[in-house]
């Protein structure tokens, strides 16, 4: 009986009739970011669904901090008219989930229905969600933390003592308007090339989930209570007109250095060069004071799936908008203003620029706590 019924399934098979062995095994890709506990807890749910209900599945992981990857996301986004703005998403069968809750809610049925094995076209990406992502609110948002960060109390100091230091000098405008080009170039260059190594440092910890974590919400945390004391200073500064017992400002100890390095290192005969250093060893000199902006706005960019894809992009416009207010003030010395006049500005509306930055400082440290 047993020779009759192999027979009979090998006849069978010949017609394509022989019973099946299992179901059919699908395909999946799954968008994920790298150290995101959300996208590790949706990949371990379609594991085990998958096991649970007996269905051979091929998952590809596709992180969305590649380019191409990132486009595909948006492409199935535009094509379906989804945007959960989550770092994890899923297609299967030519079905987009995007989401944790569409995951959760909708992946188990795809499964046992059957639709894991529809097939569809994946989409070309044609753009249009970048307005949305990068035409939007967040270059507005880093510009706009660049801008408060070279505007603040710290880095007018410092940019005051070199005015004064040059006229002292005796430097024409146009020695003014060199050596303020050079200073502002070493600036951003010692910025970008900080940031470059922050990013990199909080990329790498985020493969040890639970250490990354950690790190995002003590920088969030830090930003909330830094934003409440800027707050603070500015509401003080404003009422008393002395912006002398601020919290915030560079220690006393930090500006006599930076003072020595200005007076040593600016050398008439070498103005460019020695300014170009200067600009470098003062900044990283100060970062104590003014990478209380920096610190968060990196993290917030590595944090939002969308944005670390152009993370150099944005450290870049981070950096120009830092040393825009650089380039204003050389520039007003060179037309005519007083270093006095321009002193006297800045200490004015000390005030604005601590209750700006203390806001600044509120909502970046609330988008990394929400976004744990």
């Amino acid at each position: 009986m047993t020779a009759i019924t192999g027979i009979g399934l090998m006849i069978l098979s010949l017609f394509g009739l022989a019973p099946s062995s299992g179901p059919a095994p699908g395909r999946l890709d799954f968008f994920f970011s790298p150290g995101c506990r959300e996208c590790d807890e949706a990949r371990a749910y379609i594991e085990e669904t998958a096991a649970r209900v007996g269905i051979p599945l091929e998952i590809v992981e596709r992180d969305i901090n590649e380019r191409a990857n990132l486009e595909l996301l948006w492409a199935w986004e535009e094509k379906t008219g989804k945007n959960s703005e989550e770092p994890t998403s899923l297609v299967v069968g030519g079905h987009f989930l995007n989401g944790e809750s569409e995951i959760y809610s909708g992946f188990e049925n795809l499964l046992l229905s059957g639709a894991y094995l529809d097939s569809a076209e994946a989409p070309s990406f044609g753009g249009e969600g970048v307005r949305d992502r990068f035409g939007g609110f967040a270059p507005t948002a880093v510009l706009g933390a660049g801008l408060l960060d070279g505007i603040n109390p710290c880095a007018f100091t410092v940019l005051v003592m070199l005015l004064s230091l040059l006229a002292v000098t005796g430097s024409s405008r146009t020695r003014v308007l060199q050596a303020g080009l050079a200073f502002t170039a070493g600036v951003f260059l010692a910025y970008l090339l900080v940031g470059l190594g922050l990013a990199g440092i909080l990329v790498q910890g985020e493969r040890y989930r639970l250490a990354a974590d950690i790190v995002y919400l003590v920088i969030g945390g830090a930003a909330l209570v830094l934003g409440i004391i800027s707050i603070r200073d500015g509401l003080v500064t404003r009422a008393t007109g002395d912006s002398s017992a601020s919290r915030l400002k560079l220690p006393a100890s930090l500006l006599r250095r930076i003072q020595r390095v200005l007076a040593t290192g600016l050398k008439p005969t070498r103005l460019v060069f020695s300014a170009v250093g200067c600009g470098l060893v003062v900044s990283l000199l100060e970062l104590v004071c003014t990478g209380q902006v920096y610190l968060p706005t990196i993290a917030l960019i590595l944090r939002e799936p969308d944005l670390r894809s152009s993370a150099f992009f944005y450290l870049v416009l981070y950096c120009l908008a830092f040393i825009l207010p650089l380039l204003a003030v050389f520039g007003l010395v060179y037309f005519g203003s007083g270093v006095a006049g321009i002193s006297r500005l800045g200490v004015r509306y000390s005030w604005v620029v601590k209750l700006a930055t203390g806001l600044l400082f509120l909502g970046l440290g609330l988008f990394l706590i929400l976004r744990f």
